[in-house]
């Protein structure tokens, strides 16, 4: 599981580590689950990209209407 995509400090060297990460796996055919609160792939290397536009393999789940739940957690203590 990769949790919040885009989020990373991107340096080449980080950049290179994440590509043969997802490369990998997608080779292999391993499940794995991304997460991200961008939903622009813009600025990403373009071999990572086109492997997470494969519709044989990419599930993409979009939760626009969820809430952030550190914030429902601070009223629910609050209250």
């Amino acid at each position: 599981m990769l949790d919040d995509l885009g989020a990373e400090h991107r340096t080449p060297w980080a950049n290179e580590k994440l590509f043969q990460l997802l490369h990998h796996r997608y080779n292999a055919m391993f499940p794995t689950v991304i997460t991200s609160n961008r939903m622009a792939l813009e600025g990403r290397d373009h071999r990572i990209v086109s492997r997470l536009h494969d519709r044989e393999l990419v599930r993409q789940v979009i939760m626009d209407e969820a809430q952030d739940y550190r914030v429902c957690l601070s009223g629910m203590q609050a209250g």
